[in-house]
């Protein structure tokens, strides 16, 4: 059995270019690919453009994931740590990447999670 990831992009809450148009951005389909390519993993991407991301109901489908990446821009911070928040919650761990640096820097959230962004991103 293959050990799986999934990649999730959030939508955001408020009108922005993603959300007029499902327009993925790349960071998420270039590390599926890598880890596509290793013997023994699998990874699947999920874009919450036209449908909002149901957790329990992808991992009926598709089986629990080892890990979930989450792809943050700043119009999908706050449904990204949402997100991140109920994977914790039944004990998956997560991994944030950020496309845009003043993400991590946000004084609304803590940073205790940048260590893990950086230590995510030097591995890919």
């Amino acid at each position: 059995m293959k050990r799986l990831v999934l990649f999730i992009e959030p939508a955001g809450a408020q009108l922005n270019i993603f959300t007029q148009f499902t327009l993925p951005r790349l960071g998420s389909f270039i590390l599926a690919g890598l880890v596509n390519r290793r013997d023994g993993w699998s990874a699947r991407v999920f874009i919450e453009g036209r449908q909002r991301f149901d957790l329990k109901a992808w991992m009926t489908e598709h089986g629990r994931p080892e890990v979930v990446g989450i792809s943050n821009i700043t119009a999908t911070v706050q449904r990204g740590y949402a997100l991140a928040d109920e994977c914790r919650s039944l004990g998956i761990p997560v991994q944030y990447f950020f496309n845009q640096l003043r993400n991590i820097l946000r004084p609304e959230r803590p940073h205790r999670n940048l260590q893990v962004q950086l230590v995510f991103i030097s591995h890919v």
